[in-house]
C-alpha cells in the first residue's frame, strides 16, 4: 500500500512525500520472500522541489527515477516494493525539451526499519528528451554508475551512453530504436569494462485489415556478453524494469542476450485489454551466464541456447482507478540451461488507486 502527500506552498515551493508498506503472506512456509518483498513502512519519496525559473526546477532528497522505456533507469513498479534514491536532480522543461541532471545515491530495502541510502552506490547522469514533433522523439543520455561495495563482482565505475529514437513513420507503421556503448573499470575484477546494448523493434497497427484493433511488434534485443581476452565485456543493465523484457518469469536480464520476439497486443472490448509475447531467448557468447533477476541456474559454456518464452496476460479495467489482470507463462529451457525442468508462471492481480481528500493550506 503506498499513501502520498502534496503540498504546493506557493508557484516556487513544492513539498512531496509517499509511503509504502508491502508484506508477503505464505501459510504453508513454502515460499522464501525476497528482500524486496517487504518494507514495513518507509518513505518512497520525500523531497522539496524548488523553483529557480519557469523552466528550471531544483529536486532535493529521496526520489525514484523513470527514463525512457525502463530498460536501463526504472523505480521498479512490478516488485513489491520500489526502487527508489537519495540525492539531487535539476529539471528542465521547455518547448519539448526535457532535460535532468541527477546525483543519487541507492536505497536498498531494510524491512524491519527505515531505508538508508547507501553511499557506496553512486548513481547519476544526465538525460534528455526532445519531442521533435507527435511522431518522433529522441533521448540522449550519459549515465554513471560506481559500486564500491566489498563484494564479489562489485567495485567498479562505469559509465553508459546512449541514443534511444521512438515514433511512427506513418499512421501505421511504428518504431523504435535504443542502444549505445558501454565503458569503464571493473576494479574488484581488475578489468578494463568494454561493453554495448541495442534494441530495434519495427511495428504494424492492423486495425485498418483486422478487428480489436491488434499492433504487431517485431524486436531484436542485444546485450553483450564476456568474451574473455582482456577486457570484461558482459553489459551492466543498471536499475531497469527488468521483468517487463526477456519474459515475465524473470528468467533472463540484459546481460549476454540476444532475443528475437513478437509482441502483439489487442482489444476486443474497451475494458478487456490481451497481450501475447513470444521471446527466443540466446547468449551472445556461449562461455559466458546469461544472469537471471531471481537467481542464476547452473548454465553450460558451450551452447547459446538458452529457451523460448511465451507470455500471455488479459487485464479487465472495472473503472478509471481500478482493474484486474490476469497472467500466464512458460519457459522451454533451451540446452544452456542445465536445470531438469521448464519453468511456469501463473498469477492473478487486483489493482486500485485511490485518492483521499485532503485539503492543505498555507495559512497566513
Amino acid at each position: 500500500m503506498r499513501l502520498y502527500g502534496n503540498w504546493r506552498i506557493n508557484d516556487s515551493l513544492r513539498i512531496y512525500s509517499e509511503g509504502i508498506f508491502a508484506d508477503v503472506t505464505d501459510d504453508d512456509q513454502t515460499y522464501l520472500p525476497r528482500p524486496i518483498d517487504r518494507n514495513f513502512g518507509d518513505f518512497l519519496n520525500l523531497f522539496v522541489d524548488v523553483g529557480l525559473n519557469d523552466s528550471l526546477t531544483a529536486r532535493v532528497g529521496r526520489q525514484e527515477l523513470q527514463y525512457g522505456a525502463e530498460r536501463l533507469i526504472s523505480p521498479l513498479d512490478w516488485a513489491n516494493t520500489r526502487r527508489t534514491f537519495d540525492g539531487a536532480r535539476l529539471l528542465y522543461r521547455e518547448d519539448g525539451w526535457a532535460s535532468d541532471v541527477f546525483y543519487t545515491y541507492f536505497v536498498p530495502v531494510i524491512p524491519n526499519r527505515l531505508d538508508e541510502p547507501d553511499y557506496k552506490q553512486t548513481f547519476y547522469g544526465w538525460y534528455n528528451t526532445f519531442t521533435v514533433n507527435e511522431n518522433l522523439a529522441v533521448d540522449a543520455y550519459y549515465i554513471g554508475y560506481d559500486d564500491r561495495r566489498d563484494q564479489s563482482g562489485s567495485d567498479f565505475s562505469i559509465h553508459t551512453c546512449g541514443l534511444r529514437l521512438n515514433g511512427a513513420l506513418t499512421d501505421d507503421w511504428l518504431f523504435e530504436m535504443e542502444g549505445g556503448p558501454q565503458f569503464g573499470r571493473q576494479s574488484g575484477l581488475g578489468l578494463n569494462q568494454e561493453a554495448a546494448f541495442g534494441t530495434i523493434g519495427v511495428g504494424r497497427k492492423l486495425g485498418d485489415v483486422l478487428p480489436w484493433t491488434p499492433t504487431l511488434w517485431c524486436y531484436y534485443d542485444y546485450a553483450s556478453g564476456n568474451a574473455g581476452g582482456g577486457d570484461f565485456n558482459r553489459f551492466n543493465d543498471l536499475f531497469p524494469l527488468g521483468h517487463k523484457y526477456f519474459g515475465f518469469i524473470d528468467a533472463a536480464k540484459r546481460q549476454n542476450v540476444e532475443a528475437p520476439n513478437l509482441l502483439l497486443t489487442i482489444k476486443p472490448h474497451q475494458k478487456i485489454d490481451l497481450l501475447f509475447w513470444y521471446w527466443h531467448i540466446m547468449a551472445n557468447q556461449a562461455g559466458d551466464i546469461i544472469p537471471s533477476i531471481g537467481g542464476t541456474p547452473p548454465q553450460s559454456t558451450t551452447s547459446k541456447d538458452f529457451g523460448d518464452e511465451l507470455d500471455l496476460t488479459a487485464k479487465y479495467s472495472i473503472g478509471p482507478r481500478s482493474n484486474v489482470l490476469l497472467g500466464y507463462s512458460h519457459f522451454w529451457r533451451g540446452n544452456k540451461i542445465l536445470a531438469p525442468a521448464d519453468a511456469d508462471f501463473t498469477y492473478a492481480q487486483w489493482e486500485l488507486n485511490f485518492k483521499p481528500w485532503v485539503a492543505i493550506s498555507d495559512a497566513r
